[in-house]
Formats: C-alpha cells, structure tokens, sequence
C-alpha cells in the first residue's frame, strides 16, 4: 500500500493524519465497540442511493480497522451490479466470490492479502447479469458465513437500497449496518425511506462523504440515470 493511487478509496493511506482519515477512525472505534460489548463482527456498508462513495467509505474504513495488526479484518464486496474493489486492488482473474461459487477457485486462493495490514480483500470477481440470484444462494450465504468466522470484523460493501432488492438480501448475513451519505448530495427523503427500510434499530450509524461541488454535481447526474434505466 505504499505506492497507493489517487483513487479516493486510498485517503487513509496517503493523507493518515487528514480530517477525512481521523473521522473515518472515529466511525471504526464504534464498530470496535460494538464488537467489543455485543460481539458483533459483520457489518454491510450501504447507501440510501447509487454513487455516495460506497466503495471509498469502506476501503478507508476496512484500512483504518487494520491498522491494528492484532485485528483480522476482511473487506468483501457484493456489488455485483457496478463492482469496482477488484479494479481498485489490481486484482488478479481468479481472485473474487464467482470463481469460488463456480467451483473455478477456492476461497484461500481467492482473497488478496494486504501485506502491511492484518487485512485480507474478497472481490466480487466480476459483475453478474443476476446479482439476486448469487446473493440469494445458499452457497453464497455459507460463503459470508465462512470467511467471517475466520477473522474479528468482515466488512461488506453491499449495493445501495435503491433501486433494487439486493441489500436487504444481504441483511440478513450482518449484524449490523453502516449507512454512506453523500454530504450535500444525499436526499433527505432518500435516507429516511432506506433508514425505514432496513429499520433503524440495524443502523450504526452514517458515515459522511464530503465530495468536491463538482463531483458531487457528476455523480448526482449519473445516480438520476441509474435510477430512470433501472
């Protein structure tokens, strides 16, 4: 990770001492907590909708966890739909969740190890014209259940609430919710139907992505055409 790329999913790693690493900490000490006094060791990172900076959020969050190196943590992507960890990882083919469900890999040989942290990375392996029918899989369910019982804290970087179906398929394989908002993008009717969705009991709390007015301004464009070819 010393040769981190700009890629946002990298802050932590570039900038540790900036605000955006410092609160990012700050949100990993209660999941810390949360294992710590409930034993609570799965958490889905999600979204009320598409491109809030899912993936940057739990990347950053995934990196803070680790840097504990008593600490296993596991990041696992199921963004079948728009998956973006392997890209970001330079993952190699047979690393990720489908070639273990197709019986082409098997799960030890399909995660990345991050050398410098006590982290390891399962992809999504690439996208899938079916997302609902992997996630609903029991192999995929005793897949989740697998990994996360070899490590302390697993990470799931889930697809956002709307507009489909696929992460209160997830809902059941977690603990508990982490919630991404996009800070000055991120409608508030959005978040109170997503939040009412998943049931705010599960909810443990938002983590906040503060985007540049322009970015904030493309990804708002290219949410509202993800919505209206759903």
């Amino acid at each position: 990770l010393s040769n981190a790329s700009d890629d946002p999913a990298f802050e932590i790693i570039r900038h540790p001492d900036g605000p955006y690493a410092t609160a990012t900490r700050l949100f990993g000490a209660k999941i810390e907590d949360f294992a710590r006094t409930l034993g609570y060791s799965t958490y889905l990172v999600t979204s009320a909708e598409p491109l809030s900076g899912k993936t940057t959020a739990v990347c950053n969050l995934a990196f803070a966890l680790a840097e504990d190196t008593t600490r296993r943590v596991a990041l696992v992507e199921a963004n079948f739909r728009h998956p973006r960890i392997g890209a970001i990882m330079h993952a190699p083919e047979h690393a990720g969740i489908i070639p273990v469900l197709e019986g082409r890999a098997q799960l030890a040989d399909s995660v990345i190890k991050i050398s410098d942290r006590n982290l390891i990375v399962l992809p999504c392996g690439g996208r899938h014209t079916n997302p609902t029918e992997i996630l609903a899989s029991p192999r995929f369910k005793a897949l989740i259940a697998e990994l996360a019982n070899t490590v302390d804290i697993a990470l799931v970087d889930g697809p956002s609430v709307k507009p489909f179906a696929d992460a209160n398929l997830l809902l059941p394989l977690v603990d508990a919710v982490c919630m991404v908002v996009a800070g000055g993008s991120t409608q508030s009717r959005w978040l109170a139907q997503a939040t009412a969705q998943i049931g705010e009991n599960r909810i443990l709390g938002l983590l906040v992505n503060r985007l540049p007015t322009k970015m904030a301004k493309d990804l708002g464009a290219e949410r509202k055409r993800r919505l209206r070819h759903r």
